[in-house]
């Protein structure tokens, strides 16, 4: 059963969102000048984080990886991939 989160805001959370570059989901911006931060990134996968994000108050921080979305590796008894970088918290 799914919680109940009617009541809960987002407002001013930030939500770090790992991202690979897949055109056209997300790609790198070309520009003359140097870009920082989310300003490097477009592609159709930021467009629709950057509208939940303004629709709902929350914040986007974008972090490229190119690791696989991951799982379980019995042999390693460890996780491997995005699980991984979430259960550490990156």
């Amino acid at each position: 059963m799914v919680p109940d989160m009617s009541g809960v805001s987002m407002k001013n959370y930030t939500f770090t969102i790992l991202v690979e570059m897949v055109e056209p989901f997300t790609y790198l911006k070309e520009s003359a000048t140097s870009l920082e931060g989310n300003d490097r990134y477009e592609g159709f996968a930021i467009d629709l984080f950057e509208k939940l994000a303004d629709d709902l108050g929350f914040i986007c921080d974008f972090k490229v990886t190119n690791l696989s979305y991951g799982g379980w590796k019995d042999s390693i008894n460890q996780s491997y991939g995005v699980v991984r970088e979430i259960e550490q918290g990156r």
